[in-house]
This record gives structure tokens, C-alpha cells and sequence, in this order.
């Protein structure tokens, strides 16, 4: 059989990552791989085409080179749903595939003589479960249709959690049959051999890039409340670079994919209390190391941290509780251990690319 695979860019090594899994994992299918962003842009004519949306989505500094908002602009409009639309007819008009997966809600399907599958971390329409989340929603609002068209032509919806499998049942109408929960994966190797007193040692570690929308503010705030009982904690920063000037904090900033896992090793717990996430591939790289994840009660992450198993859960902008939870972990090294023990368990069991390719290979062969 055939694999028509397409997707979106990077995303964070996710697309590449279900990639490698499925060549792993069905050596038999002649797979072809498509990235859509990476057709669309390498062609200079379409450059030039989108500038007009460009401007009209993000003002003057969309079009400026250098200006770094030209992508994010055009990639969420009209226009571009539709360069993707006709890349992919062009693609199953000239490919004999078998069958289709998409990595994304964006991707349609306009050939409903072959089956399609999606496999998808979020919707548009699950902003709404956060506070803010209306804005998202108005930036990209006339994407929605094209949204709704692809996931309505679907043959099956594959999701990595509970709270975007509600959303395709609650939010977009899908039937429950049609919509199936496979978890997902790793997309950091975990190589250096683990510190065993890194439970003793008191450092939090935070990773993302993404300070504010990570809850890195509000992880600065509870940390020093933490200092007053615990003067030998330390904060470790990676992945961003805040002006940040307490003692006993550590800013490493942007580093390659590959060296996350140096600071993961080491750490005695990780946090990081997202007031908005699609998934969290990183808490679950935390708890494959042997951490106990510290993360906001919203998105995917009740699926994994579980409560005073695992890790623990807090409210956003609860900034006692936090600080307490940390104190828990950071003050108690045989608790702390163990938790982290539950969590690379749970991770190791059913978090990883292999298992969920099976599992969306055996769900696909039933359905064709």
C-alpha cells in the first residue's frame, strides 16, 4: 500500500517524528512525504502573491524583511487555505496512494475516493476552554470553515488527548466514533544517564520558548516565595531568555532540541504553568527522564500529570498554590523520587511515537 503523508513545517520535530515512527513502524508502505509549507514558499511567485494578505493580517512589519511576522500572517488567512487546498488536489491528483494522513486540521481532503485520516494535538475551536482564548480564535477565524470542511471529510480523527478529542465532539459536531485518542511522543533523545541525588539538589527546571504564554512570570513569582523556606533552591531557564535578576536563577536561553536533555537529567522537578497548551510534548520529555511535572489544570495535561501521582496540577495565577507545590516536591527528596518514578513509568508505557503509530495503523487497516 501507499501513504500519502502531508503536513506543516517543523512543529517542533512532531511532523518529523510521526514521520520517522511510520517507516519504523510499517516498513511495508511506500510512504511519500509532502511538506506543504515548504512547496508553497519555496516558490517565489507565491512569495509575492501572499504579500497583500501579509500586510492586511500583520501591518508593515509582515512584509519588511527581517521583520519575522511574514509566515505567521499568511498562514493564517483565506489565501493561504487555499494554496494549501490546491496544493494537495495537485499531489492526490498525481500520487496513487492508497491512502491519506494529514498531521493538522488545516490539510483538506479533496479526493473522497480514497480514505483520509487526521492526526491532530489541537483545533481552533478549543481556545475557547481557555480565558484568552478569543483572540486566538479571531486571528485566525477565517481559516474555521477550511477547518471544519477537512475534519467534516475525514475518514477518522486521531488526537493525542481527551481535551481535543472533546473538542472535535463537542465544538465541531464529529460523531464519538469517528474520533479516537492515540497519545503521542518524545521528540527529544534521551541519552545522558540520569544524577540519582538530583532530587536532593532543589533545582526547578522550565523549558519553553514562549515565556509569557508558558507561565514563566507567574513561575518567577512563586519561586521567590519559595526561596523564603528553601534559600538553596535553584530556577534553571531554558528555552527563552527573560530579564530576570534574583539569585539562585540560571538563564540558558534558545539551545539545539538535542541538548534539552543535559538540563533534564539534572533537575529535581519540572514546572512550567501554561495558561494556554495545545498538547506539551515537553512535560512528557520530563517525565521520561524521572521528573515530577508541576503543570496548569487545563489542555492536555490532566491526561498525564496526574494529581499527587505523577506531578501536580494547579489553577492559573494561583501563585500560593504553586509555590506550595514545589515546596512539596523540592523539600521532600524521597517523595519527589517517587513521583517521578509514577511518571516515567506512565510516559514510558504509553507515550511514545511507536506506540501511537501502531496504534493509528491498526485503527486505519480496520477502517479501509
Amino acid at each position: 500500500m501507499k501513504l500519502l503523508y502531508l503536513y506543516r513545517g517543523w512543529n517542533s520535530g512532531t511532523n518529523q517524528a510521526v514521520l520517522n515512527a511510520w517507516r519504523l513502524g510499517s516498513p511495508q508502505l511506500d510512504i511519500q512525504a509532502y511538506d506543504l509549507d515548504a512547496i508553497i514558499f519555496q516558490n517565489l511567485k507565491n512569495k509575492i502573491m501572499a504579500m497583500p494578505t501579509a500586510f492586511r493580517r500583520g501591518g508593515i512589519k509582515a512584509i519588511i524583511p527581517g521583520g519575522g511576522r511574514f509566515g505567521d500572517a499568511v498562514k493564517r488567512s483565506k489565501w493561504y487555505m487555499q494554496k494549501i487546498a490546491k496544493e494537495v488536489e495537485q499531489l492526490q491528483e498525481s500520487e496513487n496512494y492508497d491512502f491519506s494522513l494529514a498531521i493538522g486540521t488545516f490539510i483538506q481532503n479533496l479526493n473522497p475516493g480514497k480514505p483520509h485520516f487526521i492526526y491532530t494535538d489541537h483545533t481552533m475551536l478549543a481556545n475557547k476552554y481557555y480565558s484568552d482564548g478569543d483572540k486566538y480564535i479571531n486571528l485566525i477565524k477565517e481559516c474555521i470553515p477550511y477547518e471544519e470542511q477537512s475534519l467534516k471529510k475525514a475518514t477518522l480523527v486521531f488526537t493525542m488527548s481527551d481535551n481535543i478529542t472533546r473538542s472535535l465532539i463537542e465544538q465541531y459536531n464529529l460523531p464519538e466514533e469517528k474520533v479516537i485518542r492515540i497519545n503521542g511522543g518524545i521528540n527529544s533523545s534521551i541519552q545522558e544517564k540520569f544524577d540519582s541525588s538530583r532530587y536532593s539538589k532543589k533545582n526547578i527546571l522550565f523549558i519553553g520558548v514562549d515565556w509569557e504564554r508558558k507561565g514563566g512570570p507567574q513561575l518567577l513569582e512563586a519561586f521567590i516565595k519559595v526561596q523564603k523556606h528553601h534559600h538553596d533552591a535553584t530556577l534553571t531557564i531554558v528555552g527563552c531568555s527573560p530579564k530576570v535578576n534574583s539569585h539562585g536563577i540560571e538563564v540558558i536561553g534558545r539551545i539545539p532540541q538535542k541538548e534539552i536533555s543535559r538540563y533534564l537529567v539534572k533537575a529535581s522537578c519540572f514546572c512550567m504553568v501554561s495558561r494556554r497548551e495545545p498538547f506539551g510534548i515537553v512535560y512528557l520529555e520530563a517525565m521520561h527522564t524521572g521528573l515530577p511535572v508541576i503543570a496548569s489544570n487545563l489542555g492536555a495535561t490532566p491526561d498525564f500529570v496526574i494529581n499527587n501521582e505523577t506531578g501536580f496540577l494547579v489553577e492559573p495565577d494561583d501563585i500560593e498554590g504553586l509555590a506550595e507545590r514545589i515546596e512539596q516536591l523540592i523539600g521532600n527528596p524521597e517523595k519527589c523520587r517517587l513521583m517521578g518514578e509514577q511518571a516515567q513509568k506512565l510516559a514510558r508505557a504509553e507515550y511514545t511515537w511507536e506506540r501511537t503509530q501502531q496504534k493509528m495503523y491498526q485503527a486505519i487497516c480496520k477502517a479501509i
